[in-house]
């Protein structure tokens, strides 16, 4: 079943963000990506040309590829892609940072000097005195910054002494901060390298701590510095200050300008990208479902393996069956012969996740099904039915070149991008399969089914905004029901995506005649008119508790009846 697509309202930093209160672009392709160029915050980033692909992630990168093969759209499509989402996702421990979100200029660098505060880790670190006048570039700006984040007194100060053979430290007195594992004791005849392993006996200031060495030293002044460093991004030509550690409790959060103003101008609105134990696809899933909702393909920036590919399938079934995600597979036995138990295929029931069979390209052939997706105008008669089948993209090149290959992966079931050659000997390339595959029968109206929902969604949410409150009455649901099929379902007509005329079995008879509360009358009318719209009472308790009528719009589409389950909110 489809639910209704809310609108999203997003408040995200970037670079390239979304404005908040941006609606996001149906349709659009959405990407998760590895790549530590953008915060580890769970937003949205908006990308809107290939050439700021690159800017953000870099030359060479996959996003640099999805995007200069997603903007140009197809040839003969409706329309050229104009936005390009990304997400972060992590496969390993990572740690947080934050960044600036503006390059100054050198002379303006050069200007700066002062003291700053920052949260490393859950500790305020306060930095010595800076002074970037004689920085000759940025990157050397950068590694004076880091210079006086790790100002050695800037965690903890104080007396301390260690008699040779025990492998604990005495602290006397404390002039400043406060110990904790991990922390590296520095002073003169202090072991290098001597380093907190315990902290049990030290309290208010005074106290012993067990080290990591049993050298020994007299009474002295000890210190503990950061070992954050600053650095400057090579991509966005940003200043970057980064947690020594991983995990989450890795924190970097920026404090205040003590003298000067380096923090507030290198480091004004920042990005701060969290740090995180290794992601797992089912809990980023859950997490971020709701931003994902206004999108139609799901594709990831890399070729996963297949155990990783079914993981995150599985994830994204989870949480909604109806958003597809195209998944590469680099398998040959899909071209070598008839292998349809073959591991993504048979793991994978829902018709929305797609396995997409690769040579050498890799993600690019998933991040292909967006690219046509996006090149489609579902708001121009008759192209919102559209298939994939026999569209080929201006600029990648098809790694399926031959036609046994070609044959074995349509009987498979598997989508490809390939090249096949016409009697008069020129080639065409056309993405995932042809015809003869009954794939792309299956995707067009997975699509189309989105483009409906978001549809009928839309005309609901206009006429709520303009009537006063919604009773629950026979007068009301018939008001309703004539806003869904004079809408989305007069529309759906005029587009191709609702189709009178489908011959419906006895299974999707008894399954139409449930799902209008008993109406043996609704399954002719799907036939005969194309759709039938219920719209019925929740019963007391719902009415009670202000919530949606059942509403459900059942119609055909090709060989197939397919059902849109939209819910009002707020109802009053």
């Amino acid at each position: 079943m489809f639910s209704a697509i809310p609108i999203q309202q997003l408040i995200s930093s970037t670079p390239q963000a979304l404005p908040a209160g941006s609606p996001l672009a149906s349709g659009a392709l959405h990407v998760i990506t590895q790549s530590d160029q953008l915060p580890l915050d769970g937003q949205v980033y908006a990308v809107y040309s290939d050439t700021q692909a690159t800017n953000t992630f870099g030359a060479g990168t996959p996003e640099e590829a999805i995007a200069q093969e997603y903007f140009p759209g197809m040839n003969n499509g409706d329309q050229v892609p104009s936005v390009l989402y990304f997400t972060r996702f992590n496969t390993t421990a990572v740690s947080a940072w934050i960044a600036g979100t503006s390059t100054p200029t050198l002379t303006q660098v050069q200007a700066l000097a002062g003291t700053f505060t920052v949260n490393i880790d859950g500790r305020i670190v306060t930095t010595s005195d800076i002074t970037l006048s004689a920085a000759t570039s940025l990157s050397e700006a950068a590694t004076l910054i880091t210079t006086g984040l790790q100002n050695p007194s800037g965690l903890f100060q104080g007396t301390a002494s260690q008699t040779a053979g025990s492998n604990t430290v005495d602290i006397t007195a404390t002039t400043s901060g406060s110990l904790q594992v991990g922390d590296i004791l520095t002073g003169t005849g202090v072991p290098a390298g001597l380093t907190v392993t315990a902290v049990g006996a030290f309290a208010n200031g005074v106290g012993t701590v067990e080290v990591s060495t049993t050298t020994g030293f007299a009474s002295t002044t000890v210190s503990v510095g950061s070992l954050a460093t600053c650095t400057l991004n090579p991509v966005q030509n940003i200043f970057q200050i980064n947690s020594p550690t991983t995990g989450p409790n890795s924190i970097v959060a920026a404090g205040a300008d003590i003298s000067g103003s380096i923090l507030g101008t290198l480091f004004a609105n920042p990005l701060v990208s969290s740090g995180a134990a290794p992601g797992v696809p089912a809990t980023f899933m859950q997490s971020s479902w709701s931003q994902f909702q206004n999108y139609s393909t799901l594709a990831l920036a890399w070729a996963p393996q297949v155990s990783e590919g079914l993981a995150w399938a599985q994830a994204k079934d989870a949480v909604t069956q109806d958003i597809v995600f195209p998944m590469s597979q680099q398998d040959g036995s899909y071209t070598s012969g008839i292998n349809l138990t073959g591991t993504l295929k048979a793991a994978v029931a829902n018709i929305n996740d797609i396995p997409v069979y690769f040579d050498t390209s890799g993600y690019l052939w998933a991040a292909l099904l967006g690219t046509w997706r996006a090149s489609v105008n579902y708001d121009q008669p008759s192209t919102a039915s559209s298939t994939p089948a026999y569209k080929s993209s201006p600029v990648a090149v098809a790694d399926v070149t031959d036609g046994i290959s070609a044959a074995n992966l349509n009987a498979n079931q598997v989508n490809y991008y390939g090249t096949w050659g016409g009697r008069s000997g020129n080639t065409k390339s056309f993405l995932f399969g042809d015809w003869n595959s009954g794939l792309v029968s299956s995707i067009s109206a997975s699509y189309g089914q989105k483009a409906l929902a978001n549809k009928i969604d839309s005309d609901i949410l206009t006429w709520m905004t303009s009537i006063k409150r919604f009773p629950y009455t026979p007068g009301a649901y018939a008001a309703l029901k004539g806003v869904i099929v004079g809408g989305g379902c007069a529309w759906g007509l005029n587009n191709g995506i609702i189709q009178k005329g489908v011959e419906l079995s006895p299974t999707e008879i008894s399954a139409i005649t449930q799902a209008t509360g008993g109406n043996t009358l609704a399954a002719a009318e799907v036939q005969n008119k194309g759709y039938f719209v219920y719209v019925g009472d929740p019963g007391p308790s719902a009415r009670a508790a202000n919530k949606s009528p059942i509403i459900t719009v059942i119609y055909g589409s090709g060989e197939t009846v397919l059902f849109v389950k939209p819910t009002l909110t707020n109802v009053q």
